[in-house]
């Protein structure tokens, strides 16, 4: 409804599921909102002849291994799929780790070092990708 009333030009679509633990523990819930609720909002877009959308996904999209990563890769399909429909730029960004975001791992970091606890590291070698 809001779509049809307010008619915007350009939609930015972040809302999402995006906590790993919780999501490998409930991946019914990373399907209903990551999945089900990109398919509502490309419809409302797609319905009110939206002419740009942008989907925030998720580095972890990229040849996923977790419920977070395929719910973000079907999104990004689905959006791919209405941009066709629609004849419209509706297009995917992945970022990665955000400076300074609720969630993200420097943040669970720093509450592991505030609490006076070991820093969790997964992998020695692992790479991390930040952007401001």
């Amino acid at each position: 409804r809001l779509f049809q009333q307010c008619r915007p030009d350009t939609v930015f679509h972040a809302a999402a599921l995006k906590w790993v633990p919780i999501l490998e523990k409930f991946p019914g819930e990373a399907v209903k909102t990551n999945v089900f609720g990109t398919r509502a909002v490309l419809e409302a877009a797609l319905a009110a002849d939206v002419a740009f959308l942008v989907n925030i996904s998720t580095d972890k999209a990229v040849d996923p291994v977790g419920v977070l990563g395929y719910s973000k890769r079907i999104a990004e399909g689905l959006t791919a799929a209405a941009a066709i429909q629609a004849g419209r730029p509706y297009v995917s960004v992945r970022f990665g780790n955000v400076l300074g975001c609720q969630g993200s791992f420097l943040d669970v970091f720093a509450r592991q070092i505030a609490a006076g606890r070991p820093v969790t590291v997964t992998h020695p070698e692992v790479t991390r990708y930040l952007m401001t």
